[in-house]
């Protein structure tokens, strides 16, 4: 079992300075509901120099500064990437191609080199609700989408949802360590789920893939996921009550 070390307080600290070095790129309207970073953090050697940004009425992205701590103009923008509806969550697939998921489970696929809107695919997630979390692995071809309603499994090469997994308690989580990971984690109600690629098969049994059950006192809503200098993976989840659990899965 993981270690769990679990906080009710947090402490900004500004050790070096960055929020005063930092400097403010207005790119929405409304407020941000979902950050992506290419490449994604969580392996120990990366460094992400493109990050995109979704609100309800823009898309964008920008690329980060030199200094780490400052964004250039947005290079590419769409307005109202969803109409009227209300976009939940987005993610890299490379660094051209973008998704993104709203309110009434709609997902899209933007790419940045694309002519027009750059909109290339505009498919039904199978989500029942509201979308709360995605992830995406290139090779597999395979995308999970997390929902008010349970886990969906979709082929996105193929453009169709290949496995729906229906829970009691509404899946408020999703996070992987990157397109290649072979484990990623699921806040099922106030349960957090570890789940095992590799266990990808042609029913998608999902009792079969879950390598890990972690129990807390609240519903979970958000999940991160990093990887240390010795191989671990530590997990952190924020949980409804305003806790956070941070966990060594390994």
């Amino acid at each position: 079992e993981g270690n769990i070390v679990e906080s009710d307080a947090f402490t900004a600290v500004d050790e070096f300075g960055y929020l005063q070095k930092s400097s403010m790129v207005y790119l929405h309207y409304r407020g941000v509901r979902a950050i992506s970073l290419w490449p994604k953090l969580g392996r120990r050697d990366v460094t992400p120099h493109l990050v995109a940004t979704v609100s309800k009425d823009v898309l964008a992205v920008s690329k980060i500064g030199i200094d780490g701590c400052s964004l250039e103009p947005g290079y590419w923008k769409q307005p109202d990437p969803h109409g009227m509806t209300d976009v939940n969550v987005l993610r890299h697939e490379s660094a051209s191609r973008l998704w993104t998921g709203d309110n009434h489970g709609l997902i899209k696929c933007w790419d940045v080199q694309a002519a027009g809107r750059g909109e290339v695919i505009s498919m039904n997630s199978g989500a029942s609700g509201w979308i709360s979390g995605m992830e995406l692995w290139d090779s597999a071809g395979m995308m999970c989408v997390s929902h008010s309603s349970g886990l969906c499994f979709i082929d996105f090469k193929a453009g169709k949802m290949v496995h729906d997994i229906r829970k009691k308690e509404a899946v408020g989580a999703l996070t992987a360590l990157g397109v290649e990971s072979n484990t990623f984690f699921a806040g099922v109600g106030s349960d957090l789920m570890q789940y095992d690629t590799r266990k990808f098969g042609a029913s998608l049994d999902y009792k079969n893939m879950a390598v890990g059950m972690w129990n807390f006192s609240s519903p979970i809503t958000a999940l991160s996921c990093t990887e240390t200098t010795h191989g671990h993976i530590l997990v952190a989840a924020g949980c409804m009550d305003g806790k956070l659990a941070v966990l060594d899965s390994t």
